[in-house]
């Protein structure tokens, strides 16, 4: 039996630096966590969801990188496809994308 185990950011984080986001990304990917689940809210402390899977993406290998909730009339969604297409295209078809409507 295999158990995958991810790692959910939450709106409220302190990882919002270049370097405390790295490590975190470096330890989930190093300690073969499954995959990492960043959630929208343009009010909270953490990064945006896309640009902070981008991110983890160019670091690893092996980590899954979801969207817990990306909230959809907030974006155009014709360019929304298109960055969740491009993300999933350059990490290996590692992008697992949530989205909601409200």
């Amino acid at each position: 039996m295999k158990i995958r185990i991810g790692f959910g950011l939450g709106t409220h984080s302190l990882t919002n630096e270049a370097d405390s986001f790295a490590t975190l990304v470096d330890l989930l990917e190093e300690l073969a966590f499954d995959s990492l689940w960043l959630s929208e809210r343009l009010t909270g402390d953490a990064p945006d969801p896309l640009t902070a899977l981008a991110f983890a993406a160019g670091r690893t290998t092996k980590l899954k990188l979801g969207t817990g909730v990306l909230v959809v009339p907030g974006r155009n969604p014709v360019v929304l496809a298109k960055a969740m297409a491009s993300l999933d295209r350059l990490s290996g078809g590692r992008f697992l994308p949530a989205v909601g409507l409200g």
